[in-house]
Formats: C-alpha cells, structure tokens, sequence
C-alpha cells in the first residue's frame, strides 16, 4: 500500500497508533475517529507529550471502489494539558481546608502531588528545623533515601542534590539547572524531560 509506506516514513513514531485506524479506513471503507489521543510527538528534541483529535474518512473513485482517505487533525494539546492542571490546582487548594493537624496536611498533599505525575514527575517536601537541618517531610514519584531524595539536608553544610540553604537565605524562587550533574537518576513520567526544576 504506497499511501501507508509514505505515511510511515512521516510518523513514523506515532504509525503504530494511527496505522491500524487508516489501513481500516483504506480496507473496510468505515470513517472512525480518536479523540485527544495521546501521541508523544519528536518536534522539540525530545519527545514531547501531545494530544490530538483525528478524524478518518474514506474517499472514492468514480468506480466505488476506495481510492484514499481524508484525515482531518486538531491538535488538543494546550486543552487537555491546561484542563489537567486546573483540576490539580483546585485540588491543591482544597487540600489544607480537609486536613487538621500537621501529619494530615502532610498526607493530603502528598496524596494530590502523587496523582498528578504527568505534570509533577516527582516533588519533595521539606520542613525546616530550629536545628539547622531540613527534613523530608512527604514525597511522590520517586523513594525517600534516593540519591536525589534525601530524608536530611544540613542547611550550615549546604551539601545537597538540592539548593536547599540559598532558598532558605533568600526566601524567593531558586531555580535549579543541571540536573544530571545533581544526581545520576531522576524519575520522569514517559515522554517527559528533565532539563531544568524550581524549588
């Protein structure tokens, strides 16, 4: 089938999505659809997380018989990603008003930061004490003792994966390049990369 090997050529990281809904269009001749798809698309170098409606029809020819296919895309992306998001900041916001002590708190946030991994792939949630050291608190995505995940900071040493001291110094966003040379392995959520972070 010529129009499928091109297409392949083109998509061919998502083919194994799409491929079967257009073959069955080309052999069967029955429109169908995907709606907000989930595709991870190379387009940005690295693969990117993306949705997309697609609609598949059948065309043809004079003789009947079918000759092609019509897709249309529309790219859900911003929408489906955006929708998410929100969800989660209403969550977030409603966590403290749930909880009453310290260790609910604790709890609830780190149950709403955990179902949430395709924006937030792994999150760490430190305490400072009146001794000079931050503690791990609560933690999703990734195990307390990790490399990048540790269950004490010294804030007079500074030494961590985390620039956890100038934050506390500073009071005011910090944001962390390097991650690779901070710890040789991060979690992530499929599709996603790791480049930069704020703490």
């Amino acid at each position: 089938m010529r129009w499928a090997s091109r297409h392949r050529r083109f998509g061919r990281e998502i083919w194994g999505y799409i491929g079967p809904r257009i073959e069955s269009v080309l052999e069967g001749g029955t429109a169908t659809w995907d709606e907000a798809l989930l595709l991870f698309l190379e387009r940005s170098g690295y693969r990117e997380e993306t949705y997309h409606t697609l609609s598949y029809s059948p065309l043809s020819g004079d003789d009947g018989r079918i000759q092609g296919m019509f897709c249309v895309v529309t790219e859900e992306t911003d929408r489906v990603i955006g929708e998410r998001r929100l969800r989660f900041l209403r969550s977030l916001a409603s966590t403290p008003g749930r909880a009453i002590v310290e260790k609910d708190v604790l709890a609830a946030i780190e149950s709403c930061f955990g179902e949430n991994q395709k924006d937030l792939p792994f999150t760490l949630t430190y305490l400072f004490g009146e001794d000079g050291k931050a503690r791990l608190a609560c933690n999703s995505g990734i195990a307390a003792g990790h490399p990048a995940a540790p269950e004490e900071i010294d804030l007079e040493t500074g030494v961590s994966a985390w620039p956890v001291a100038e934050l506390q110094k500073s009071r005011n966003l910090v944001v962390v390049d390097d991650l690779p040379g901070r710890s040789p392995t991060f979690p992530s959520e499929p599709g996603k990369s790791l480049r930069r972070g704020r703490s």
